[in-house]
């Protein structure tokens, strides 16, 4: 209990001071974007993608801190993965398809907050750039392990170019981050024209 009055009260202090800032931020620098270009279209375009990185940052710290406060109830994986696949790909035309294999079981709160949070990425980012039909989410509960896999039919990418940029705006070194925090392994397969499948594997008890 102490734990979730802590998170509520963190969530909500993000959102009253953070969050509020950052949105205001977004906002003036969209506002002023048409008289910027009015003086100088380059010094517009180049002000474009800080207004999307503003915007994008803002959009992300709400579901963050949206994603604290829905961890305040006792919601199950399941339930929470589907409900963030389907809020992540909400504004994108793709179908979402989900399956659940193996013993249904409570997980504890880093897992339970670690594979949302790649899976959120994960969803993001088939949304903005994948340009996929199909979404497939899959969790399986093996006896000592849970995997989480999330496979698209989109445009895919190069996985190599990609992770050797620095900046990595798809975020995927977040999401490895992210697993080796609860000791799993995350592993990404894409190539050009094939999608992109992300699997997460984490142990659910000490091997």
């Amino acid at each position: 209990m102490a734990v979730r009055e802590e998170r509520t009260r963190i969530a909500r202090e993000l959102h009253d001071g953070l969050l509020q800032d950052a949105m205001t931020i977004a906002l003036h620098l969209r506002a002023v974007l048409p008289d910027v270009r009015a003086v100088s279209e380059s010094a517009a375009r180049a002000l474009v993608p800080i207004v999307e990185l503003a915007e994008k940052t803002t959009e992300e710290a709400r579901r963050d801190i949206m994603g604290m406060r829905d961890r305040t109830t006792d919601e199950s994986l399941v339930r929470a993965v589907e409900r963030t696949v389907r809020r992540a790909t909400a504004d994108a035309p793709l179908t979402v398809s989900i399956a659940v294999m193996g013993h249904v079981r409570p997980v504890c709160d880093d897992i339970h907050d670690a594979v949302v949070r790649v899976v959120r990425e994960a969803g993001a980012n088939i949304a903005r750039h994948a340009s996929a039909r199909t979404v497939r989410l899959t969790v399986v509960f093996a006896s000592r392990r849970l995997r989480v896999v999330i496979d698209d039919d989109g445009r895919g990418f190069d996985t190599r170019s990609r992770f050797e940029e620095s900046g990595d705006h798809f975020g995927l070194i977040g999401m490895r981050e992210r697993a080796h925090n609860v000791q799993g392994r995350l592993d990404i397969r894409s190539d050009i024209g094939m999608g992109t499948t992300v699997t997460l594997d984490v142990p659910l008890s000490n091997e």
